[in-house]
């Protein structure tokens, strides 16, 4: 049983969700879009009953994609995972790009391994909400043959903010055989919070032959690269 009590919001967008009420007034809620209806949703994200999992379920098929948003939304935060897993696989492939993002989050939050190759596929959407949304949710459903091509999102990605997110996601999951292409990659970065990481990642997963490669950061404009430069040969000289 996964904590999902301790990411209980008191409300969605200023209305109280209602936690407490039966799965048969929270049906009654769904009737009509609107805030109770969002609210009655997310509610029954937290009920494990047979009768609030079906309702998920049929929600998660509504015809407004609201509703289908909303419905991976309270997946994400379900104890009963195993049995809704089917459904969020089917909505990464969802015509409306809210519910795939909702869907993406879902699969991260629920660990859900199956839904690895559809989320990285969702690296080549034509919708920039998408492929950031695919981003983060491989920071978690990571397998390391995923490090090309998100390393290629890195360099050609014509957002920023997805670039950054691509370099975020290769130095959480950096490991001994992607670390080293990572430092070449960032040494000369222009942001030197890549610069920061290719150090930090050198004392993380390098050896002390690898001092010497810090040296172009002791002099470093940036005095936060000095600092974790400095920090970095510490560790390494120690090791």
């Amino acid at each position: 049983m996964r904590d999902s009590e301790a990411r209980r919001p008191p409300t969605w967008n200023g209305t109280c969700i209602p936690y407490d009420l039966p799965v048969q007034e929270i049906k009654a809620r769904l009737a009509s879009p609107g805030r109770e209806a969002w609210a009655a949703l997310v509610a029954l994200g937290h009920l494990s009953s047979n009768e609030a999992t079906e309702l998920l379920r049929e929600t998660a098929t509504h015809p407004d994609w609201r509703y289908r948003r909303l419905a991976m939304v309270a997946m994400g935060d379900h104890p009963r995972t195993t049995d809704l897993g089917l459904m969020i696989m089917r909505a990464l492939d969802d015509p409306s790009p809210h519910v795939v993002r909702a869907a993406c989050e879902a699969a991260a939050r629920l660990s859900l391994s199956a839904t690895h190759d559809k989320v990285l596929r969702l690296l080549a959407s034509g919708d920039k909400e998408t492929r950031l949304a695919a981003l983060t949710g491989l920071s978690e459903l990571w397998e390391p043959t995923d490090f090309f091509m998100v390393l290629h999102v890195f360099r050609a990605d014509r957002e920023e903010r997805i670039r950054r997110e691509a370099a975020w996601v290769l130095c959480t999951n950096a490991d001994a055989t992607t670390w080293e292409r990572l430092f070449s990659e960032w040494r000369h970065d222009p942001l030197p919070r890549h610069r920061v990481w290719a150090c930090r990642l050198t004392a993380r997963l390098g050896a002390p032959k690898h001092v010497a490669a810090l040296e172009v950061f002791f002099n470093d404009r940036d005095r936060h690269v000095r600092k974790a430069a400095r920090a970095a040969m510490d560790t390494l000289t120690a090791r």
